[in-house]
């Protein structure tokens, strides 16, 4: 069975048995979630956000505080392979497993005391923005391992035969095509995630947050 790759010059009478469907393993690995009380709010100030302020560049607004989601992604193929003559090989792939890490971290400027109403109030909204992520991760652990599994089901799991000399080429095109659907649901994700965030942290939300204490 021939997937993704064909190779003319291949003998026709070499044909690579289908391998069994691989397993596909698509997981979230999260950090228990942290937190830092200990910045200054000019300090807080500097820190990159993925939202812009809706009061717009015009008007001076300072953090009070923030919710950092680090992600990584860690994607691992592994494939297994058959060769005829020391000449052809088939190869399969056996397992495509994916991780996503992610790091949360809740910031509030030390100029709000633990315990305060001011500190309260900003927690319960950047534990909004945690939540999002939350959410958006599982969606996309979801959908990455449908789009992988509709993949494979459309190009099967045995490629071949291909000459012996091309094998790691054949592993390495075979790698980045599936990294590469992986990459591509990424880039969605962090997409989807900055357009919530930044519908999160509208005007309405900024002033009942500052109301709150009033």
């Amino acid at each position: 069975m021939a997937g993704i790759l064909t190779f003319a010059n291949a003998p026709l009478d070499i044909e690579c048995e289908a391998a069994a469907r691989p397993g596909i393993s698509v997981n979230p690995v999260s950090d228990d979630l942290a937190y830092d009380f200990s910045l200054g709010r000019a300090e807080l100030d500097k820190m990159e956000t993925d939202t812009v302020s809706p009061y717009g560049a015009g008007i001076k607004t300072h953090l009070n505080g923030a919710m950092s989601g680090e992600i990584q992604f860690n994607t691992l193929i592994s494939y297994s392979g058959k060769t005829y003559n020391n000449e052809l090989a088939c190869i399969n792939v056996n397992k495509i497993d994916v991780k996503i890490y992610f790091s949360p971290k809740i910031y509030i400027v030390k100029e709000y005391k633990k315990g305060s109403c001011e500190h309260d109030a900003v927690l319960e909204h950047e534990k909004k923005h945690l939540k999002i992520t939350q959410l958006v991760l599982n969606k996309y652990t979801e959908r990455i391992s449908k789009t992988l599994a509709l993949a494979v089901n459309k190009y099967g799991t045995t490629y071949g035969p291909v000459p012996v000399e091309q094998t790691k080429d054949t592993y390495e095109h075979l790698k980045n095509y599936y990294a590469g659907i992986v990459r591509d649901e990424e880039q969605r994700m962090y997409d989807e995630l900055q357009e919530l965030h930044q519908q999160l942290d509208s005007k309405e939300e900024y002033d009942r947050v500052a109301k709150m204490c009033r």
